[in-house]
């Protein structure tokens, strides 16, 4: 498992929209997207880059691995 870098929101929603990831809404920071098999993903928008534990969190709702994200990037 590859180690996982340090990202701001915006370069996480562009990494996910690549992987195909649509945003259905948005509720104030927080973006709601919507995957390609119909998982539901909360990514908050907020200024800096995102903690691993919320990173890692984030991977989790998608499915998808550290390194399939890392390609996305």
């Amino acid at each position: 498992m590859s180690r996982l870098p340090r990202v701001n929101a915006r370069r996480v929603l562009a990494a996910l929209q690549r992987g195909g990831f649509v945003l259905d809404h948005v509720n104030g920071s927080h973006h709601v997207l919507i995957g390609p098999s119909g998982q539901r993903v909360v990514v908050p928008v907020h200024p800096g880059t995102l903690k691993v534990g919320l990173l890692t969190s984030i991977l989790r709702q998608t499915r998808l691995t550290a390194d399939e994200f890392l390609e996305l990037l």
